[in-house]
Formats: structure tokens, sequence, C-alpha cells
């Protein structure tokens, strides 16, 4: 992500919509939605998060109300919620903590609900 780009065209949404963006309130707020930016869409650099798995039985896995917030690709508002994810391993369990980071690998874009689901369970079944 290009930072300076991006701090430049909130300057120009700013001017755009009637504001001063030199006003005491706004001169930081191109920075700050830059650095937030960085954040809420970080999903975009996730690489793989289920590389690394534990033998196990077969026995279904049922991780409950993993919370999540994504930005709606249609109005670019945010979204939130919580996901339940259930698999049958095959053999090889995934850790909590990285099927925490595949939700946040896809919610941390633009999104919609729909597609987010679909893309984390192709990657979980992929894996597994």
């Amino acid at each position: 992500m290009d930072e300076e780009r991006i701090r430049k065209l909130v300057r120009e949404l700013i001017a755009e919509i009637g504001e001063d963006p030199t006003r005491e309130g706004l001169t930081k707020t191109p920075e700050r939605v830059a650095d937030a930016y960085k954040e809420i869409f970080a999903g975009y650099d996730s690489n793989s998060e289920l590389s690394v798995q534990f033998s196990e039985d077969s026995e279904v896995v049922v991780v409950r109300d993993i919370q999540f917030y994504s930005m709606c690709e249609h109005h670019i508002l945010p979204f939130f919620g919580k996901i339940q994810l259930a698999y049958t391993p095959n053999g090889r369990v995934f850790g909590i903590s990285k099927l925490v980071r595949l939700v946040e690998k896809y919610s941390k874009r633009l999104q919609i609900q729909e597609r987010m689901t679909k893309n984390i369970a192709d990657e979980l079944y992929s894996h597994g």
C-alpha cells in the first residue's frame, strides 16, 4: 500500500466534501487514515496461516466465536461479527491461533460476508 498516496487522497477527499484539510482537528487525519488502513486491510499481505499442523485423530474440531471486523466493498463501511468454524481434520489439526489468523487474513480486506466465508472454507479445505 502506498501510504503517501493514501494521505494525499484523503486530503483531497476532505477538501472535496467541503472541509478545510488544514484546519485544526483535520491536519493529521490523512496520516491517521493511512495508518488505520494499513491495519484494516492487512489481509492483502497475508500468507497462508495453515502451514503448521498437528497429527491427531479425526474427531470434528469446532472453534466458536472468532470475532472479526471487515470493510464492506460496496460502501467501504465496517461490518463485524463472530465466525464459528467446524471441520473434520483428516488426521491433521490446526492450532486455534492459526484459525483466528486465517479469519483475519480474509476479513481484513474489502469484502462481502459470503465471499469471506467461502475463502476461509476453501483455504481450510485445501490444507486439511
